[in-house]
């Protein structure tokens, strides 16, 4: 799969209100350095400066972070 098919994929998977339940509900068990990351992710999406391309790229990411917990919640 093309890496724009996959965060088309993950893109699906994300909602700020699913974020803010995953970080809240899973902070220890994804970690202190993943949170982090997740945590500037989300900002720098928030910023009106940060291009719709970009934007879409981090809605990937952060909707496989999101995917990835549920997986191990499983």
């Amino acid at each position: 799969m093309s890496n724009k098919l996959e965060h088309k994929k993950y893109e699906e998977e994300y909602s700020e209100d699913s974020f803010w339940d995953k970080v809240k509900n899973f902070a220890v068990t994804a970690g202190e350095d993943i949170v982090s990351h997740a945590l500037q992710l989300y900002y720098v999406a928030a910023d009106s400066k940060t291009s719709r391309a970009d934007k879409l790229k981090i809605y990937g990411a952060l909707g496989y972070f999101i995917s990835l917990i549920d997986a191990i919640q499983i």
